[in-house]
């Protein structure tokens, strides 16, 4: 008997539900199965699901503060006229939102009407959150979460897209234009927990952004139709932005080169005349491109980098808007390092227990390397000696325990290997090898696990410049000497392994794990 009357009781719940139980989200389906989304009473998005391929996924969705779709500061509910539409006042400023499906792609129409005589001003900027949850804090999820890769404001248009660990990527994109955006972040620290759109904005913006959207006149109303669409490749997103946006969308192969490196550019339109396309450098002199190759909607040009280095902006113009890529043309690559290196040296690296206050050791060491300069290198040594000093107990030829080094912090020791070794490739000095190799014995004696991480505590740091790549470095030098030495081939053995087992450790966790700062996804 108990079990009908909980059949009959959920039945109820059913119907009551579907013919519209107060606070049950609303629904809209795509017309060709692509994607499904459920609405909140409040106009934000609850849950939205796509197809990237043949699968079918969840896109996660905030619903703590930073739901959305949603004004700042304005509370919306149904307008009454259509249950898709949501509508907030405040003052005499109308916002709202509302959901469609346009071109078979879902689409959300946001809204702003000015009901009084005077202008509307943006102050600062007339955000709406869209409320895509991008916090990656836990590593069982990460590969759920899409990250906000690219977002770009067009003086015509935007256009962006986000894109999860598994390569899965939702294009967003808007045919009106949008003054800025901007990454919403977890309190003080580093994580992103959704993306905001500044639909207006005061001045100053960056020069391709719209210059226009700073007010709204009396008795005027602005819209924007901002589009999502599921992609399952990364080669397909200028086609769907395109699309999107009637605009022309531009695709570079890379956007560094060297002077006189091929470059490759597709073009992307909707047919009709092809956009005109110039390509301008920073004084604003335009540099010739080569005719295009057409392949139905996409013209492709294939170039030589000019010889000059600096920045070039590549503009595309049709029906009325205009898409800008930009091509930097780089310097060799060691002009780069020896830049850091005369830097290194004009700023004080710091004797300090955060290791990013000495950092600049790195590059006056290893430019020495390549390119030798004994007056630098002078100088680089009396300023390690100095520092050295300052951080390193002589009788142990460690960290000081009596002073702020950090001595148990696992990465302080990694980059003192690191540098050591820097500084025995610079000056060739075996000394440097030696003191390296001892520092590399300490690391992996009092901060490898039997597993192969390097841990402190719950924390890890077996990734990167946190201990394996350190290793890596002293390794390869050391195996030079241990081609001749015993005593060298046991050290270059014992370092390789352990460099081996964290490797090993990373890529069977397949994560960082914790540190002491808030860990993401590696």
């Amino acid at each position: 008997m108990k079990r009908i009357l909980l059949v009959v009781v959920s039945i109820i719940g059913l119907q009551w539900c579907l013919a519209g139980e107060p606070g049950a989200p609303l629904s809209l389906e795509s017309s060709k199965g692509e994607w499904s989304v459920q609405i909140n009473r409040d106009g934000s998005i609850k849950r939205l699901q796509m197809i990237f391929g043949s699968v079918r996924k969840d896109v996660p969705w905030r619903q703590d503060a930073q739901r959305g779709p949603a004004w700042a500061g304005i509370a919306l509910s149904s307008s009454g006229q259509d249950p898709l539409r949501f509508e907030g006042r405040k003052d005499t400023i109308i916002y709202s939102l509302q959901y469609a499906e346009v071109e078979g792609r879902l689409t959300i129409i946001a809204g702003i009407r000015n009901e009084r005589q005077a202008p509307f001003v943006s102050q600062p900027g007339t955000r709406l959150t869209l409320g895509i949850d991008h916090e990656m804090s836990d590593p069982r999820h990460y590969f759920e979460k899409f990250f906000p890769t690219l977002l770009r404001c067009e003086k015509s248009h935007f256009w962006g897209y986000f894109q999860n660990p598994n390569g899965q990527i939702v294009a967003i994109g808007s045919p009106d234009p949008v003054a800025s955006w901007a990454y919403g972040y977890l309190g003080l620290g580093h994580r992103i927990t959704t993306s905001h759109l500044d639909l207006m904005h005061t001045l100053p913006l960056p020069l391709r952004h719209p210059q226009t959207l700073t007010s709204l006149a009396g008795g005027s109303t602005l819209t924007w139709r901002i589009a999502l669409q599921p992609v399952s490749a990364l080669d397909q997103v200028p086609k769907a932005i395109f699309r999107i946006c009637k605009a022309p969308s531009l695709a570079l192969d890379r956007t560094t080169a060297a002077p006189g490196e091929m470059v490759e550019l597709t073009v992307e339109h909707e047919g009709g005349l092809p956009p005109v396309l110039k390509m301008v450098d920073a004084t604003g002199k335009e540099w010739p491109l080569p005719a295009p190759k057409i392949e139905g909607q996409s013209l492709r040009y294939a170039f030589s980098a000019p010889e000059v280095p600096g920045s070039y902006s590549l503009y595309a113009v049709a029906g009325g808007k205009q898409s800008e890529a930009l091509l930097h043309v780089r310097k060799p690559w060691g002009w780069y390092l020896q830049q850091a290196r005369a830097e290194a040296l004009r700023m004080q690296q710091k004797p300090m227990q955060h290791r990013e206050g000495w950092l600049g050791f790195f590059s006056a060491y290893w430019a020495q390397l390549y390119f030798p300069d004994p007056a630098r290198l002078k100088e680089t040594e009396e300023k390690f000696q100095a520092f050295f000093q300052v951080m390193v107990d002589p009788e142990t030829g460690f960290f000081y325990n009596s002073k702020p080094t950090w001595p148990g912090r696992p990465q302080n020791s990694s980059w003192m290997l690191g540098l050591l070794v820097a500084r025995h490739a610079a000056t060739g000095n075996p000394e440097h090898l030696q003191r390296a190799s001892q520092w590399a014995d300490d690391f992996i004696r009092r901060f490898q696990q039997p597993n192969g991480a390097f841990t402190h505590g719950k924390n890890s740091y077996g990734a990167l410049t946190l201990g394996s790549k350190f290793l890596m470095e002293l390794v390869w030098f050391e195996r030079k000497l241990a081609a001749t030495d015993p005593a060298w081939q046991e050290r270059s053995r014992r370092h390789r392994d352990a460099a081996e087992r964290a490797i090993a450790n990373l890529a069977e966790t397949k994560d960082l794990g914790s540190t002491e700062g808030e860990a993401t996804y590696e």
